[in-house]
């Protein structure tokens, strides 16, 4: 089951009744992660993607629970510093980070804690934004969640109309 908002997003159409963002998955597997060994990788899109919408990630179930320690950072954001345990591996986890142009990579660092070779496998879900018009419609949406365009059509409608009624009674910008 999606998360509320990734739903709503996939559900965001253009002019052209296209929609403005995909579902899309980003897999890591090491087969043979050497022992006290490390990797660092950082994530962001590709020159013709506008921006990802990160919004899950789980961990393989063949991983050793308390065989890794993964540092994940969004900027000078740390979205998760933990050793991976059995909960990890057998759940999925969320995350809502926007990672495009402007925005800092996701920079991920992993580091086997083991004496021998271990599986590691991380799978990432994720939304894709490609265009810039369509990455406006997107943050718009995300700003307007709690509301909706129609709400706010009518709330402006009411603040005109009250402007009409009762001239200098509202202030100029509104309440």
């Amino acid at each position: 089951m999606l998360p509320a908002a990734i739903e709503y997003l996939l559900t965001l159409k253009d002019q052209s009744g296209n929609p403005v963002c995909f579902m899309h998955q980003f897999q890591v597997i090491v087969p043979n992660f050497p022992p006290r060994g490390n990797i660092i990788y950082s994530v962001a899109p590709p020159t013709p993607v506008r921006a990802y919408i990160l919004y899950e990630y789980c961990f393989g179930e063949a991983m050793v629970p308390h065989a890794f320690n993964v540092r994940i950072t969004h900027g000078p954001t740390e979205v998760l510093n933990a050793i991976i345990s059995g909960l990890y591996t057998s759940s999925r986890s969320g995350i809502f980070s926007v990672l495009g142009k402007q925005q800092p990579a996701l920079n991920v660092t992993v580091s086997n804690l083991t004496q021998l070779a271990q599986y590691y496998e991380l799978s990432t879900q994720f939304l894709i934004v490609t265009t810039d018009d369509e990455y406006k419609t997107v943050i718009d949406a995300l700003r307007r969640m709690h509301t909706s365009k129609s709400s706010e059509t009518l709330a402006s409608q009411t603040l005109d109309l009250m402007k009409k009624l009762s001239p200098g009674a509202v202030p100029a910008g509104g309440f």
